[in-house]
């Protein structure tokens, strides 16, 4: 029997209290490679036994075969399921599930009852929710539920639409949380040469096209990441995200004069020959896969442990949904390699240090902010965060100055007597190393009662960021290894000296130990 993992029975529940509080149009979001067809299905399911009407809306044909067994294995009946997808449409629509893509949805509109449909499901609804037919099912269908890794979309107005259709958005997880948890595994991104971008025009809100294949399309650029793959990824199965078709088949060519067995998909390929490819992938008959847009969503190749970016984009949404190619588990990797040549990691910033805030569908911001600093191990050559003391790769140690804190004379000034004597002997444990109990037992002794909690926000870091956060972890666990705190207590600790709300927005900066 098909089950939920326990973070998708939650995201269900959360749904069902968004359609208790008449909220219709909702969207979850969750990480590429979390589970998002389950949702799917598990609604299906549901939506059947009850008797209800649904229609699901794809983007791509490719994902309306894979649901359709998705469907059955949930417990749906096949007859009960309708196609509306091309040359797949089936004869008769009576089926209380129908599967459609959008395309065919659009080209049918005007012979469709969209009304007949209790609720519809809208996969890559950053994407499908543009299509013109969907303006039908918004505003007929009763409740829709957009699903989507990426929710944003290029483009101030467009997004802004996109915020405005949606009542309400449920988070499925961030993805260091489906990390933790095993459902995803760790990416690591190798520091090689990225192309330079500056000078290039913007159109529609990213590269114009004729710019991104004069920067990229060059063959030093090409074999640099042939060489770069060589040297970290040999015989890795992988994925290359190139700016053109001709791109695509010029490094497949490169990778073939290196002795690697390459091939090109494109818009144009044969779904049969697509899936002979995969299948050809994951058993290592073939190296890589060389493409342009034509695998960033509905490709489920969880042996794919190398991805690479040979396309710069300022499109986040499609930034996330390339390196989510090689997110997924699989036996033979603990984790996946990106190989970033067109500095998109610098762009957008590690997909792990998303917060749930970040998932949220919005309207655009005034200012996104920039992503948190990185920097390139000296040892072995891969980046992390530019905050964190040891490299999470190779152990290296970084060197570090050993910071002494010091008040903020104008902070301090606004507390009474009582509270600027506790913020002193919380400076003066942490610069002496003593337990982080001491200020509690001094005030106690002083004072003959605990201090506000509140007194304690800020003493050590006035002007707190990932930096201070992640420093403030290394001194508890250095503490924890000394046995001068409880590994319990880790958490308490944390919470007194930074607000709650900062820790969820700056949780990338908690070291994994944190966890343990």
């Amino acid at each position: 029997m098909m089950q939920l993992r326990p973070q998708q029975e939650i995201a269900v529940r959360e749904i069902g209290d968004c359609l208790k509080k008449d909220l219709r149009r909702i969207a979850y979001v969750a990480p590429t490679g979390s589970g998002k067809g389950s949702i799917m299905a598990f609604l299906a399911a549901n939506s059947y036994k009850q008797g209800k009407k649904m229609i699901c809306v794809f983007p791509i044909s490719s994902l309306v075969s894979q649901m359709k067994q998705r469907f059955i294995d949930w417990g749906v009946p096949e007859n009960e399921i309708n196609i509306l997808s091309g040359n797949q449409t089936t004869k008769t629509q009576d089926g209380l599930i129908t599967i459609a893509m959008a395309q065919t949805l659009t080209a049918r509109q005007s012979k469709i009852d969209f009304k007949q449909w209790d609720v519809a499901i809208l996969d890559e609804c950053h994407l499908t929710t543009f299509h013109k037919s969907i303006r039908a099912v918004f505003s007929e269908v009763k409740t829709v539920v957009g699903l989507t890794a990426t929710p944003w979309v290029l483009g101030r107005k467009k997004q802004e639409k996109f915020a405005d259709l949606y009542q309400a958005t449920v988070v499925g997880g961030t993805y260091k949380e489906q990390v933790i948890a095993g459902y995803l595994v760790p990416l690591r991104w190798q520091g090689i040469a990225t192309v330079d971008m500056k000078g290039a025009k913007v159109t529609n809100g990213d590269y114009h096209q004729e710019d991104l294949i004069a920067k990229c399309n060059v063959e030093e650029q090409r074999q640099a990441l042939v060489a770069s793959y060589k040297e970290h990824c040999h015989l890795y199965p992988a994925v290359a995200f190139c700016v053109d078709v001709q791109h695509a088949y010029d490094l497949r060519d490169d990778f073939n004069s290196f002795g690697y067995k390459a091939v090109t998909i494109t818009g144009e390929t044969p779904e049969s020959e697509r899936l002979e490819y995969f299948k050809q992938l994951s058993n290592g008959d073939i190296n890589v896969i060389t493409s342009v847009d034509t695998m960033t969503t509905g490709v489920d190749i969880p042996a794919i442990r190398c991805v690479m970016l040979a396309r710069p984009t300022k499109s986040k949404a499609l930034f996330q949904q390339q390196v989510g190619r090689g997110s997924r588990l699989h036996p033979d990797k603990e984790f996946c390699m990106i190989l970033d040549q067109a500095g998109n990691l610098k762009r957008h910033g590690f997909p792990e240090s998303l917060c749930r805030a970040d998932y949220k569908i919005t309207p655009p911001k005034e200012n996104e902010g920039n992503p948190p600093p990185m920097k390139i191990c000296e040892k072995c050559g891969q980046y992390c965060y530019g905050f964190v003391l040891r490299c999470p790769h190779c152990g290296h140690e970084f060197p570090i100055k050993q910071k002494v804190l010091r008040a903020s004379p104008k902070l301090e000034a606004q507390y009474p007597k009582e509270a600027k004597e506790l913020r002193q002997w919380v400076r003066l444990a942490f610069n002496s190393k003593y337990k982080p109990s001491y200020p509690i037992m001094r005030f106690r002794e002083q004072y003959n009662e605990d201090p506000i909690k509140d007194w304690y926000r800020g003493a050590l870091y006035h002007s707190p960021d990932h930096e201070s956060l992640h420093h403030y972890c290394h001194h508890l666990l250095n503490l924890l290894d000394q046995g001068k705190i409880e590994r319990k207590l880790l958490g308490m600790y944390l919470k007194l000296e930074f607000d709650e709300s900062f820790i969820r927005a700056h949780s990338v900066a908690i070291p994994d130990e944190f966890y343990a």
